[in-house]
C-alpha cells in the first residue's frame, strides 16, 4: 500500500470514527456536542506478577474498571517501553498479550493504564412490579417473595466498543540510522444479549502497517514494510449463568478459566457444578506465533478442571492437559497446574506448574516428563499500605516443532533453563511518600546475575505537579550490566494528565564483535493524555534518548472513541 493510499485509508477511518458511534453516543446523552465527558480516564499504575512467554498477568482486574481490549504501557528499566493489550479479565488480576519478540519481562515490572473511574451505573433493565398494586401480595409476607430474577436473555441488548487510531515514529542516527515508523486502526465490540440468548459476543480487530528505512549508504541493510489485518479475538459465547450451567465459546479466544492454554481458533464447552466446580473440553487449532495471528495447521485438544475453594470461593485451584499436532504430526503433551489462594486475611498466594511429556521421536529431550516451567509468589500484606511478596521461577526451553526448526539449537534446546528468586516489598513512610523495593537474582546454566531496584514516591502540593518519584537500580544481565537511575513527575494539565521522566545510567553492553563496552546513556520522556470531547480520548508522547552511543527519538499518538 503507497503512502498516499496509506493516508486515504486513515482519513476514511477518521471519518468514521466521528461517524455513526458517535452520532449513537451522543444522541443517547442528549448534551451539546463537544461537552467534556462526566468522567475522564485516569491513569493507573499496575505491576507484572506471573509472565509466560508473550502471556503476562498482572495485578489489576475489574473491580479497577478494566477491560478486554484495554492497553498497558510497560516500563522495564533499562529497555524501551512494552505496550501489551489486555485479553481475559478476572476480578482482581487480568492476562495481557505482549507482541512477539519482546523480552526483558519479568514479575514486577512497572506499567501504567489509562482506566474510566468506575462508578455504579443505572439499571436499564426490566422494571420492577409494584408490589402494593400486585394482588398477590399482602401483608406480612416477604417484600419480594413474587419476584423472580432477570434472565441474561430477558434482559435488553446492549452494544459497546472503542475506535482507535494509533501511530508512532522512531529515527536511531546511531550505526545504521534507520527510521520506523507504524499506524494502527482498531476496532473492538462487545455485545451483550445480541440476539436474545444471553450471551455475549467479542470482536477485537486491528489493520496495521509498518515501514523500516535504513540509511542508504550503510551496507548490508535493507528496509522492509508491511500492511496486515490482525484478529485478536472474534468470539460468541452463550451460557454459564445461573439459569445455565453449561457454557458455550466458539471463535477465537483464550479460555475464560485457562487462558495458559493459548490462543485458539475452535470451541469449548465446560460445566459449572453445583459446588462451583468447572469442567471444560477445548477443540481448534492455535494461531501463528506471528504478529499477524495468521491460521496454521497447529491442531489442539484440552481438557481442565477447576476449582473454588473455600466459603467465599476466593482461592482455587485447577488442572489441564493439552496434545497438539503440527502439520499433521503429533507436537506437544503438557500438564498444567495452578494453585490461587486469597482469604479475607494478610496472604495470598499464586503458583503454577507446567510439565511437558516428551517421546523417543524429540530430538533434543529424553522420553518421559520434565518441568519446563513452574512459578510461585507469595505475597503477605502487614498493613495499610505496606507488604512484602516472595517469588520464584523456572523456565526451561521446550522442544515444540511449532516453533522449530532455526530458533533454536538442538544443544540449546537441551540445556537452557533460567531460574529466579526475587523479594519486593512496599512501606509507606508518612500519608504522602511512599518506599518500595525489589531484589532479585537469576542463573542458568552457564551465568548468573541480580537486579536490585529502590523507588520513593511522594505526593507534592504544587500546582504544577501532585507526584513524584525517584528510583535507584543496579542491573546484571547476560547481555548487559546496568547502574542508573529513574526520576518522574506527574500532573494535571488542560482537562488531562501529563508526565515526565529522565533515566541516566551506565551501560556496560556487549557488541557485535562480542567485545563489552561501557557508556553512558540517558533517556528523557513525557507525554499527555485525557478527553478531548463526549467518549473521546487523546494520548501524545515522546521520548529522546542520548549518551555516547545512543542518538534516538520517538513520538507517538493514541486518539479513541468510546461507544
Amino acid at each position: 500500500m503507497s503512502a498516499s493510499n496509506w493516508k486515504a485509508f486513515c482519513l476514511a477511518c477518521g471519518v468514521v470514527l466521528w461517524g455513526a458511534p458517535g452520532v449513537r453516543a451522543q444522541e443517547a446523552a442528549e448534551t451539546p456536542s463537544g461537552e467534556p465527558a462526566a468522567t475522564q480516564p485516569e491513569e493507573v499504575r499496575v505491576r507484572i506478577i506471573w509472565v509466560s512467554g508473550s502471556l503476562v498477568r498482572v495485578d489489576l482486574g475489574a473491580e479497577s474498571g478494566l477491560q478486554a481490549g484495554d492497553r498497558i504501557r510497560f516500563e522495564p528499566l533499562g529497555l524501551a517501553d512494552v505496550e501489551g493489550v489486555v485479553q481475559a479479565v478476572g476480578n482482581r488480576q487480568a492476562e495481557v498479550l505482549l507482541p512477539a519478540g519482546d523480552f526483558g519481562m519479568q514479575p514486577g515490572v512497572r506499567g501504567w493504564v489509562k482506566l474510566d473511574p468506575v462508578e455504579s451505573v443505572a439499571y436499564s433493565g426490566p422494571v420492577l412490579p409494584d408490589l402494593e398494586a400486585d394482588k398477590g401480595w399482602k401483608q406480612g409476607m416477604p417484600l419480594l417473595g413474587g419476584i423472580s430474577q432477570v434472565k441474561p436473555q430477558e434482559r435488553p441488548t446492549v452494544w459497546s466498543g472503542k475506535w482507535a487510531m494509533t501511530g508512532r515514529l522512531s529515527k536511531d542516527g546511531t550505526g545504521s540510522d534507520r527510521q520506523d515508523h507504524y499506524g494502527q486502526v482498531g476496532y473492538s465490540l462487545l455485545g451483550k444479549n445480541p440476539w436474545g440468548r444471553g450471551g455475549r459476543v467479542d470482536l477485537d480487530l486491528e489493520l496495521q502497517e509498518s515501514h523500516l528505512d535504513f540509511d542508504s549508504g550503510v551496507a548490508g541493510t535493507q528496509g522492509e514494510s508491511d500492511l496486515f489485518l490482525r484478529a485478536r479475538r472474534a468470539s460468541y459465547a452463550f451460557g454459564g449463568d445461573k439459569d445455565r450451567p453449561r457454557r458455550y465459546q466458539f471463535g477465537r479466544f483464550y479460555s475464560t478459566s485457562m487462558p495458559e492454554l493459548g490462543l485458539l481458533d475452535g470451541a469449548e464447552v465446560s460445566q459449572r457444578g453445583a459446588d462451583g466446580m468447572w469442567l471444560g473440553s477445548s477443540f481448534g487449532w492455535q494461531p501463528s506465533y506471528g504478529p499477524e495471528l495468521q491460521f496454521e495447521d497447529s491442531m489442539a485438544i484440552s481438557g481442565w478442571v477447576q476449582k473454588p475453594l473455600g466459603a467465599s470461593l476466593r482461592s482455587s485451584i485447577a488442572a489441564a492437559v493439552q496434545k497438539t499436532w503440527f502439520d499433521g504430526k503429533a507436537d506437544r503433551d503438557w500438564m498444567l497446574f495452578k494453585g490461587h489462594y486469597a482469604n479475607q486475611g494478610p496472604w495470598s498466594a499464586t503458583a503454577n506448574l507446567i510439565i511437558d511429556l516428551y517421546d523417543s521421536d524429540d530430538i533434543a529431550k529424553d522420553s518421559g516428563f520434565e518441568t519446563t516451567e513452574y512459578r510461585a509468589r507469595v505475597q503477605r500484606d502487614l498493613g495499610p499500605g505496606k507488604g512484602v511478596a516472595l517469588l520464584h521461577s523456572l523456565v526451561r526451553f521446550p522442544e515444540i516443532r511449532r516453533r522449530l526448526p532455526a530458533d533454536y539449537s538442538a544443544v540449546r534446546i537441551t540445556g537452557a533453563e533460567t531460574r529466579r528468586t526475587g523479594l519486593s516489598a512496599w512501606y509507606p513512610l508518612s500519608d504522602e511518600r511512599s518506599l518500595s523495593g525489589r531484589y532479585e537474582v537469576w542463573s542458568d546454566e552457564d551465568e548468573n546475575g541480580g537486579y536490585t531496584e529502590v523507588t520513593m514516591e511522594s505526593e507534592l502540593n504544587e500546582t504544577f505537579a501532585d507526584r513524584w518519584y525517584v528510583s535507584g537500580f543496579v542491573s546484571d544481565t547476560r547481555l548487559a550490566d546496568i547502574a542508573a537511575v529513574r526520576l518522574g513527575l506527574y500532573g494535571n494539565a488542560q482537562g488531562g494528565r501529563w508526565n515526565a521522566g529522565l533515566d541516566l545510567g551506565q551501560y556496560e553492553q556487549v557488541q557485535s564483535d562480542g567485545t563489552m563496552e561501557t557508556d553512558f546513556q540517558g533517556s528523557l520522556r513525557g507525554g499527555w493524555s485525557g478527553a478531548v470531547g463526549r467518549s473521546w480520548f487523546l494520548g501524545l508522547d515522546a521520548a529522546l534518548q542520548f549518551g555516547e552511543e545512543r542518538d534516538a527519538y520517538s513520538v507517538g499518538l493514541l486518539l479513541q472513541r468510546s461507544f
